[in-house]
């Protein structure tokens, strides 16, 4: 009875080792598992998406915007640091083309006139409208943004107060297209 079960955890280990060797080569090739000739496993019926990719673009944008410190926060001294994120917060397709809509966080640390630390935070929103040739409202998509460039600088007034930021970004955003269908794949 021992020499069956050490056998039966020999097979077992094989085959799990094999089911992560194919489960890999599914994420990276789009390969389905669709028989196994064990008596350990049992096949799971069903549908699964077959997805056929369409396209993949990419477009650089540049975000200039100004920024004004509100009342209730005190005039800049110098910038500190400062930090953003950009975010996409819509895709749609339409046509030949992709909508994206998206937001650009970003974070001012600063020191004011006084030696006082301070900080301030706004939200950019954009919108960008890309081709890709071939695209329609049956397809699917997924868009990214990545910040490549960031610059912020004090914008000092003729009057006494300092109050506003100018800020450059460049973002970087890429869409990816695709059809998806629903197909029966294990009868």
């Amino acid at each position: 009875y021992r020499k069956d079960v050490k056998n039966k955890e020999k097979v077992l280990s094989f085959i799990e080792d094999e089911v992560k060797k194919r489960v890999s080569t599914f994420i990276e090739k789009n390969e389905i598992i669709s028989d196994i000739d064990c008596t350990f496993f049992e096949q799971l019926k069903g549908d699964a998406f077959a997805t056929t990719p369409l396209g993949k673009t990419q477009k650089t944008i540049i975000i200039d915007e100004e920024i004004t410190l509100p009342q209730s926060l005190p005039d800049a001294g110098r910038i500190i640091r400062t930090n953003a994120v950009s975010s996409i917060t819509d895709c749609k397709i339409v046509a030949d083309k992709t909508i994206i809509k998206g937001n650009l966080n970003v974070t001012v640390f600063y020191c004011t006139e006084e030696n006082d630390f301070a900080k301030h935070s706004v939200n950019i929103p954009f919108n960008q409208i890309i081709d890709i040739v071939g695209i329609s409202e049956l397809c699917e998509c997924d868009a990214t943004s990545e910040i490549c460039g960031l610059n912020i600088s004090a914008r000092n007034s003729n009057d006494e107060e300092n109050r506003k930021f100018i800020l450059v970004s460049k973002l970087e955003i890429s869409v990816f297209a695709a059809v998806c269908l629903m197909e029966l794949i294990f009868t």
